[in-house]
């Protein structure tokens, strides 16, 4: 039953059997819902409630403005859908994050390259007290501190003298990876840009490795490889980083698992089960990224929910499929990625070579 009345055999909403069946959900079928079960010896019920997600409206759309410098300015976003849309601003395709950890915003730095008066960055800030994501953001500061190669970002400034510690990133005009993919299958003609080739593809994936290459030569481990966590130029450029973008945008991306937030999807059987860390961990991570180059962005198995994709890591059967146009040569890397022998792995030196040798037209 259904506020308080016997749902019938047919209609939209009916009961079928012992099941209950509703055919084109509508909003207005939200509600609690009453499972009765009685015979000679007695009865039993059991309410459920049901809620119909909904796309998000717009309450007020946010207008075109001009804002005068020196002056504080406010656009005004509101929506409405159930659940509550999550309402997130972007500056030309680049996320202003924040979240409990960290903050990462963009800012105008003066000074930082020579005969530049300002200079566009991005600057990210350790928010939380928490000792184990200090450490975090203490190795990742020694990591890009150190790093010097294309295909990195690099770390131009840092302030530890007063809490919060700020460091300052080269900034990347395009934005991250995974945004610049999804753009470029994008059906609004004012934000789709030429389809990327195969060709393309292979320059992307590329560039990554020989980032993570140099990475790995310097003993450094991501820990969080994903097209999230790289940063792409209008020369497509591709640099690695570690934005810690906020759980608000990629929350699907991230499972809560043994008391932390973590990347389920783009992590190796060791690294899950076990904790265990590696380069060739980094190296299954590519694998994904790689898959999510040649999907145009889509979401490492899509199809199933976090259960069941912990439970195939745990199985040893996690896989991703072959992706529509992709070579068979160049899933046969991605595949070897996925080894579960982290040995069993290449190494990214060797990727990138394999890379650089596959022969790939340029069609799209």
């Amino acid at each position: 039953e259904h506020a308080g009345v016997r749902l019938p055999t047919h209609g939209r909403v009916y009961q079928k059997g012992h099941e209950l069946v509703l055919a084109n959900i509508a909003e207005s079928d939200a509600g609690v819902y009453t499972c009765h079960a009685a015979n000679l010896a007695g009865q039993r019920r059991q309410d459920v409630n049901i809620t119909v997600a909904t796309v998000p409206s717009w309450l007020k759309k946010p207008q075109d403005s001009q804002l005068e410098e020196g002056k504080p300015g406010y656009l005004d976003c509101q929506t409405q859908a159930t659940p509550k849309p999550t309402v997130v601003w972007y500056r030309n395709q680049m996320l202003i994050s924040e979240d409990s950890r960290f903050e990462v915003f963009l800012a105008k730095a003066q000074g930082l390259e020579e005969g530049v008066a300002e200079t566009l960055v991005l600057v990210k800030s350790l928010q939380s007290k928490d000792e184990q994501q200090q450490l975090d953001f203490r190795r990742e500061l020694e990591m890009f501190g150190k790093l010097n190669h294309a295909n990195v970002v690099r770390l131009l400034g840092l302030c530890r003298e007063a809490e919060p510690h700020y460091m300052v990133l080269e900034y990347v005009d395009l934005g991250d990876l995974k945004q610049f993919l999804r753009i470029s299958k994008s059906k609004d003609e004012k934000l789709k840009s030429q389809p990327l080739s195969t060709k393309q593809k292979v320059a992307l994936c590329t560039q990554v490795a020989l980032g993570m290459e140099h990475l790995s030569n310097n003993r450094f481990v991501h820990k969080d490889l994903a097209a999230r966590n790289c940063l792409v130029s209008a020369q497509r450029q591709v640099k690695v980083s570690a934005l810690g973008l906020s759980k608000d945008v990629y929350n699907s991306e991230y499972y809560h698992f043994r008391q932390a937030w973590v990347p389920l999807r783009w992590m190796s059987p060791e690294a899950i089960l076990e904790g265990d860390f590696s380069t060739k961990s980094d190296v299954w991570a590519f694998g994904v990224l790689m898959w999510e180059v040649f999907t145009h962005g889509e979401m490492p198995h899509g199809g199933q929910a976090d259960d069941e994709v912990l439970a195939d890591l745990q199985a040893g059967k996690a896989r991703l499929p072959q992706p529509e146009g992709c070579p068979s040569k160049l899933y046969r890397l991605m595949q070897r990625c996925w080894a579960l022998s982290p040995k069993d792995r290449p190494s990214f030196s060797e990727i990138a070579s394999a890379l650089g040798d596959s022969p790939v037209d340029s069609k799209p």
